[in-house]
């Protein structure tokens, strides 16, 4: 009886280190809440870009893994934190979508995490060989443009990464949930700053056909465009949502329900 009793223990002892030692299958769920969406926009962005600027604009291999990695990651950053601001307003709309609510926070924080690469990389690259119409050609000081683009680019990390801190579960537990969801919709204001810097970075080439390269627009076009269809997108849902449900409340919706209560 004593050998089977210490048998017993062991075995639950090996099953408690088993379990500790290996990741959770809900661990693995939530990652790819994240990881999956990233390679669906990371994949187009890239192949655009390096279609746009090394295929047609004949930039040298070099410049792939970093300069040109560099703007795909911002892009493809905006792209995840717009895009998780629509899934509210879609799952009020249709109930299909509730499946998906889970996953902005990853996109929000994943978005955050790309764009913060994106902020590291682009001052490695700042200098005058890079970014030549952020820089004054007398003093090499930034000109106006570029210290409008890097103004609003900080000021859009530093607005994504205090939503990125309230995120996290000690802080949430803390927190009035309808503190944290309004703070929560403020990231709407960091994605129009971040509209603000990627205009100011390259607005001029734009509107420069001669820019166009293989007749593909600016990657930072994208970025902005993406930011405004998204947004837009979000407005028009919540606009819809709203008028649905002012439909469902009529007064003689409510006499019927009434009546059936009776």
């Amino acid at each position: 009886m004593r050998i089977i009793i210490i048998i017993e223990v062991e075995e639950k002892v090996m099953n408690q280190e088993n379990t500790m030692s290996r990741p959770s299958g809900r661990s693995v769920i939530e990652f790819q809440k994240f990881y999956i969406p990233f390679i669906w926009v990371f994949v187009p962005c890239f192949a655009y870009a390096f279609l746009r600027y090394t295929v047609f604009h004949n930039e040298p291999w070099y410049d792939l893994p970093f300069y040109l990695m560099n703007k795909v990651l911002g892009v493809t950053a905006v792209m995840l934190m717009a895009a998780a601001y629509v899934l509210g307003p879609a799952a009020n709309l249709w109930p299909k979508f509730k499946q998906y609510l889970a996953h902005r926070k990853y996109l929000g924080l994943g978005g955050f995490m790309l764009g913060s690469a994106h902020g590291f990389m682009s001052l490695l690259l700042m200098n005058p060989n890079n970014y030549s119409v952020f820089f004054n050609a007398t003093n090499g000081r930034l000109n106006w443009q570029g210290s409008l683009s890097m103004f609003f680019g900080t000021l859009a990390l530093v607005h994504l990464g205090f939503l990125a801190c309230i995120s996290f579960p000690p802080v949430m537990k803390i927190m009035d949930g309808r503190q944290w969801k309004a703070l929560q919709r403020g990231g709407i204001w960091a994605l129009w700053i971040t509209f603000a810097h990627i205009a100011a970075f390259g607005y001029k080439s734009w509107f420069n056909l001669e820019k166009w390269y293989g007749g593909m627009p600016p990657f930072s076009m994208i970025g902005a465009s993406s930011i405004l269809l998204l947004l837009c997108l979000r407005y028009a849902l919540s606009f819809y949502g709203l008028r649905v449900k002012a439909r469902q409340f009529t007064p003689s919706t409510k006499q019927r329900l009434i009546e059936k209560t009776v």
